[in-house]
C-alpha cells in the first residue's frame, strides 16, 4: 500500500528539483502511518522533498494537540465549575458515585474527566451537547435529554472560565484559506470521524480519498472512503492449517515471535500485536533478555506514570502526608537510590511493629545503620515539602534534580530520559499555573495529567522491527503480515468510549459506533489478506488468566463451512505445544527438608494450597517472612479482623433480637472501644478506615434484622471460641466419619486437624424441621459462596484437574471451606442435630449496598462428598509419603514474595534434588 501510494503521490506532484508537494495536504490514520509515510517517499526519491504536509484526521479541526499547560486549564476550569454545582444536581448528571463531588478536589476532577471526553466524543463527530440535547428530546427519550440539558448549563458556566478550550474551537472550526488553495488527499482512512468530514465539505478544494481496495468493491464505502457496516457481513476466507495458530496463554506466543522473527530477519518489519499487555510482556520479556534480541522498537505511546523518574516524584510527592504509605516510602528507597533489598526488608519488619506511625516516629524507633540514614533523608524531605504551600511540585521537582545530580544516580538513556524528564516539568508547571493557590486542586491536577499523559519512545539503534499495533500494518507493505494477540476484545471495533454515550445513544445521535469501527477492521483485515500472507496467532488466556474469545471475523464463512470453521478456533488441533520456559525450572521433587513434625491443618489451609502449591510450602513449611508490601494503614487482613470481634462483641444484642437501630448501637459500642485502642483520634488514615467500618456497621445491622425476621437466630458465635471450634482431633478420624469404608491409612493419623466457624444460626420450619446454617463472614468484594469455592481450569496442572474437578459443574474446586465446615458441624458437633445444614457469608464491603448474608444454594451431598475427596488429596499431597508443593503459579516471581527465613538462607537447589541424586543421598 505505501508503495502504491508513493508512487501515485510522485505522479501527482510537480517535476521540479526537490519534488515539491506544497499544493497537496496528505491526511493519514496515524503518527506511525506519517512515519511510514515519510520513510517511503524519501527512499524513493533521492533528489529530495520539499512542502510536504501530513496531518491526522483530528489536526484538521485542531491544527496542534493539546498541551499540558490547557489541559490543565480546562481541568481546573470544570474543577470550579463543579464546585458550585448544586448537590441535588451532581446525581442525575454523574451518578451515585460522584454525589458528594462539589467537596473533593480529585472527584471534581474526575468528574470534570468525564464531561470533556463526552465533549470530545461529540465534537470528534461534529456536534455537540446542545445538539445532543435537543435529538434526545425530539426522539422521547426526556432523561437522557434532561442530562444533557444540565450539562449545557454547566457546560456555558465552564466555558466562561475557559473560552479557548480546543474542543469548542473544533466545533466552530473552518478550513483556512491555505487549506482550500491545495489538493486535499485522504490517504486510507475507512472510519473518518464526522468532523473531519465536515471540514472536508467546507473545503471548498478538490478532495480525493484513496481508498487500497479493488474498483469493485467501491460500493462498500461511502462518498468519503469510510467502509460500509456491510464489511461486518463479508465472507473471510482463511486457511486455518496454513494461516492459524493458537497457544494456551498469551505468554506462550513470547517465544514464538521470537522465533518466528529469528527465522525471518529482515523479511518481515512489522509484527501486530494487539494485545496491549502482550506488547507489554514481550517488551519486558526483551529488555531482561541476555541474548541480542532488544533492538525491538515499540512505537506505542507510553504512559509517563510507568516511567522511572516520574514514578520516584509520585512516591516523593506521596511523602507529604502526615503518615505516608508504606509503598510510597518503599518507593523512594527503591528508585530513589539510597537503599537495599535489605534495607526494604528492615523497613517493612518496624513499620509492622509500629503499625500507622508516621516518619518521625520511625526515625525514633528505627536501630542506627543504613535504614535509619534513609529515614532520616526522607523525614528531611518530607518537612520541606510539608512546608511548601502552592508550590509543593516546585519543592518535589527540587527533590527529585538533587536525586539525579547526586553520585548513585542510576545509569540511564539520556534520549528516552531527557523526554521523560521534559514533559514532566511542563506538567508541574502547567498544574501550578491552573491551580493557583490551592496545594489540594494543584496536587489533583498533576496526579490526572501525569496519568493521561504519553510519550512516544525513541527508536535506539538502524536494525529494528515494529512492534505495532492494528491500524499501522497496512502501511508496512510486508510480504508476510503476522497478527499476535488476536481476540474479540483486541479489535478496535469492540471499544466503548463513553459512560454518557451508549452505543444506542451514539446511533441515535448518528456518531461513530463499534459496528463502523468494526467494519473498518474488516476492511484493514481484508485488504492485508488479499496483499500479503497474513497469519493468526490466537491464545485461549490472556495475560491476566481470563478466558478470550476468538475474534468473530474468523468465524466469517459460507455456511456450509461454518462447523468446520467453529472446530477449528475452538477445538485442539491447531494448539501449538508449549514452548519450554526460558528459565532453569526445578523439577517437582520431595523438599530436602523435613516437614515439621507437627503436622496440623486447618479449614483454611486447603485453599491456600490450591492458590499456590510453592507459596504454601515457603509460608507453613519453611515459615518464610514475605516482603510484600504492606501500608501503614491497616491491611485487608487486620481490618477484617476487627471487624469481625466489633460484630462478635454485638452476639448478645443479636441473640435477645434487637432490632436494626439496637444492634447498631451495640455495634458502635464495640467499634469505639476497638477504635479507642490506636489513640484519640486515630493516626493518619485509620480514622477514614474506622469511618468506613462505621457505614459498614450501619448497613450490617439493617442485613442482620432482615435475616432475623426469616427466622433465623444465632445459637453459636465466634465471641465464645469454645463454642465455635471443634474439638480436637486426626485427620484420620475426620476422614472415617465421612467415609466410614475407607481403608485406613497410616500418613491420615499422625495429622492434627482444627478448625474454628465464625457463627451458627438455627431456624425451625413450618413443619417443625431443626435447620443450621453455618456463617462466615466475609470483608473486601462482595462474592457469592459459589464465586469464591469454584473456578475454571485457566492455569490448572493436568493432575491438579484430576483431582479438584466437578464434572457436573464443569468447574473445578477452589476453596473447601464451607463444605468442610458442614461436614465438621454434622460429623465433630454431635450436641448439635439437624434436619439440614446449610452454609452462607454474611458478605460486609466496602461497596455497602451488597452487604448480607448469600446461601450457598449450590451445595448438596454430592459435592460435600466431593469436597472431603479433594481435600484429602491435598492433605496427602501436603503430609503423605510423597509431598508435592509444585508447581508454583508463577515462575517469573518464584522467590520474589520472600526475604528471610527462619533457618539459614540457602541457595533455590536447596529445595530441590536432581534426580540423578535422589538415590545416592537415599
Amino acid at each position: 500500500m505505501p508503495q502504491l501510494a508513493v508512487q501515485r503521490l510522485f505522479a501527482y506532484a510537480a517535476k521540479t528539483v526537490p519534488v515539491d508537494f506544497s499544493n497537496f495536504l496528505i491526511v493519514v490514520p496515524t503518527a506511525e502511518a506519517g512515519r511510514l509515510l515519510r520513510e517511503a517517499l524519501a527512499e524513493y526519491c533521492v533528489e529530495g522533498i520539499t512542502g510536504l504536509e501530513i496531518r491526522m484526521p483530528d489536526m484538521l479541526t485542531l491544527p496542534e494537540s493539546e498541551s499540558a499547560a490547557a489541559t490543565a486549564e480546562i481541568l481546573a476550569a470544570w474543577s470550579k465549575t463543579l464546585e458550585e454545582l448544586p448537590a441535588k444536581a451532581a446525581v442525575p448528571l454523574l451518578g451515585p458515585k460522584f454525589a458528594e463531588v462539589r467537596q473533593d478536589p480529585e472527584a471534581r476532577i474526575a468528574a470534570g474527566v468525564l464531561l470533556q471526553n463526552c465533549r470530545k466524543e461529540l465534537a470528534a463527530d461534529g456536534s455537540g451537547v446542545l445538539a445532543a440535547a435537543r435529538l434526545f428530546r425530539k426522539a422521547g427519550l426526556p432523561e437522557q435529554a434532561e442530562r444533557f440539558e444540565l450539562l449545557e448549563q454547566l457546560e456555558n458556566n465552564y466555558l466562561r472560565r475557559c473560552p479557548h478550550d480546543p474542543v469548542f474551537l473544533q466545533q466552530k472550526a473552518q478550513p483556512s484559506r491555505e487549506d482550500s488553495r491545495r489538493t486535499i488527499i485522504v490517504l486510507h482512512c475507512p472510519d473518518l470521524r464526522g468532523a473531519a468530514v465536515k471540514y472536508l465539505q467546507a473545503a471548498q478544494t478538490r478532495v480525493e480519498y484513496w481508498i487500497h481496495a479493488p474498483e469493485e468493491l467501491a460500493d462498500s464505502f461511502d462518498d468519503y472512503g469510510r467502509a460500509l457496516p456491510c464489511w461486518n457481513k463479508r465472507e473471510f476466507r482463511i486457511d486455518p492449517e496454513e494461516q492459524l495458530r493458537i497457544t494456551v496463554h498469551a505468554e506462550d506466543q513470547i517465544p514464538v515471535l521470537n522465533n518466528i522473527r529469528r527465522e525471518m530477519g529482515q523479511k518481515i518489519r512489522a509484527v501486530g500485536v494487539l494485545d496491549p499487555d502482550l506488547a507489554d510482556a514481550w517488551q519486558d520479556h526483551l529488555r531482561r533478555s541476555k541474548n541480542e534480541e532488544n533492538s525491538v522498537f515499540f512505537p506505542a505511546m507510553r504512559p509517563l506514570n510507568t516511567l522511572p523518574w516520574t514514578r520516584l516524584f509520585c512516591a516523593l510527592l506521596a511523602l507529604r502526608t502526615a503518615s505516608p504509605s508504606r509503598d510510597a516510602v518503599a518507593a523512594v528507597l527503591q528508585h530513589g537510590f539510597l537503599a537495599d533489598r535489605q534495607v526494604l526488608a528492615q523497613l517493612d519488619k518496624l513499620q509492622q511493629e509500629t503499625i500507622a506511625q508516621d516518619l518521625a516516629t520511625l526515625l525514633r524507633k528505627g536501630r542506627p545503620g543504613k535504614l535509619q540514614d534513609a529515614l532520616k533523608q526522607l523525614h528531611s524531605w518530607q518537612k520541606q515539602l510539608s512546608m511548601a504551600e502552592h508550590n509543593v511540585l516546585s519543592e518535589c521537582w527540587n527533590i527529585l534534580r538533587s536525586i539525579g545530580e547526586g553520585p548513585e544516580a542510576p545509569r540511564i538513556n539520556p534520549r528516552n530520559s531527557t523526554a521523560e524528564l521534559t514533559a514532566l516539568e511542563s506538567l508541574i508547571t502547567a498544574a501550578e499555573h491552573a491551580g493557583g493557590k490551592s496545594t489540594e486542586l494543584v496536587c489533583a491536577l498533576f496526579h490526572q495529567l501525569c496519568n493521561s499523559c504519553q510519550l512516544r519512545p525513541v527508536p535506539d539503534g538502524v536494525e529494528t522491527l515494529d512492534a505495532v499495533g492494528f491500524l499501522e500494518l497496512p502501511w508496512y507493505g510486508d510480504d508476510m503480515i503476522l497478527l499476535a494477540g488476536l481476540s474479540e476484545n483486541a479489535l478496535s471495533g469492540s471499544h466503548f468510549s463513553d459512560p454518557f454515550l451508549p452505543e444506542q445513544a451514539k446511533k441515535m445521535l448518528n456518531l461513530q459506533t463499534a459496528e463502523q469501527s468494526a467494519a473498518a477492521d474488516a476492511f484493514r483485515l481484508a485488504a492485508m489478506q488479499n496483499t500479503a500472507n497474513l497469519r493468526f496467532l490466537v491464545c485461549r488466556y490472556g495475560m491476566q488468566l481470563d478466558a478470550l474469545k476468538p475474534p468473530a471475523i474468523l468465524m466469517r464463512c459460507s455456511p456450509k463451512d461454518l462447523p468446520k470453521r467453529i472446530q477449528d478456533l475452538f477445538d485442539s488441533k491447531y494448539v501449538l505445544t508449549p514452548p519450554p520456559p526460558a528459565a532453569i525450572q526445578m523439577p517437582p521433587l520431595i523438599p530436602r527438608r523435613d516437614i515439621p513434625a507437627k503436622r496440623r491443618l486447618s479449614v483454611t489451609d486447603f485453599s491456600r494450597y490450591m492458590q499456590c502449591p510453592f507459596t504454601f510450602y515457603m509460608q507453613k513449611i519453611l515459615r518464610t517472612e514475605t516482603v510484600t508490601g504492606k501500608a501503614i494503614e491497616l491491611d485487608h487482613a487486620q481490618s477484617g479482623t476487627i471487624l469481625h470481634s466489633v460484630i462478635a462483641g454485638c452476639d448478645k444484642a443479636i441473640k435477645a433480637g434487637a432490632d436494626a437501630r439496637g444492634i447498631f448501637e451495640a455495634a458502635e459500642a464495640q467499634w469505639k472501644m476497638a477504635r479507642h485502642q490506636f489513640g484519640e483520634p486515630p493516626p493518619g488514615l485509620l480514622e477514614l478506615q474506622f469511618s468506613v467500618m462505621r457505614d459498614n456497621l450501619l448497613y450490617f445491622a439493617e442485613a442482620q434484622n432482615v435475616w432475623y425476621q426469616g427466622g433465623w437466630r444465632m445459637i453459636r458465635s465466634e465471641n465464645n471460641p469454645a463454642e465455635t471450634t471443634i474439638p480436637p482431633c486426626s485427620w484420620a478420624e475426620f476422614y472415617h466419619k465421612v467415609f466410614p469404608e475407607a481403608p485406613r491409612a497410616d500418613w491420615r493419623e499422625t495429622i492434627e486437624f482444627n478448625g474454628r466457624f465464625d457463627r451458627l444460626d438455627m431456624r425451625k420450619t413450618a413443619e417443625g424441621l431443626r435447620e443450621l446454617c453455618v456463617i462466615d463472614y466475609k470483608t473486601g468484594v462482595a462474592k457469592t459462596p459459589a464465586e469464591k469455592h469454584f473456578c475454571t481450569a485457566a492455569g490448572l496442572t493436568d493432575e491438579e484437574k484430576s483431582y479438584r474437578h466437578l464434572p457436573e459443574l464443569d468447574k473445578y474446586w477452589a476453596d473447601l471451606q464451607l463444605p468442610l465446615y458442614i461436614l465438621m458441624i454434622r460429623h465433630l458437633l454431635p450436641d448439635e442435630p439437624a434436619d439440614q445444614i446449610r452454609a452462607a457469608y454474611f458478605n460486609l464491603p466496602t461497596a455497602y449496598a451488597s452487604t448480607g448474608m448469600v446461601e450457598f444454594t449450590e451445595l448438596n451431598e454430592d459435592l460435600l462428598t466431593s469436597a472431603m475427596r479433594c481435600a484429602d488429596q491435598i492433605a496427602r499431597r501436603i503430609y503423605g509419603p510423597e509431598p508435592i508443593f509444585w508447581p508454583p503459579r508463577d515462575y517469573r516471581e518464584l522467590f520474589d514474595g520472600f526475604e528471610k527465613l527462619t533457618e539459614a538462607d540457602f541457595e533455590a537447589d536447596s529445595f530441590y534434588l536432581p534426580p540423578e541424586m535422589q538415590e545416592d543421598e537415599a
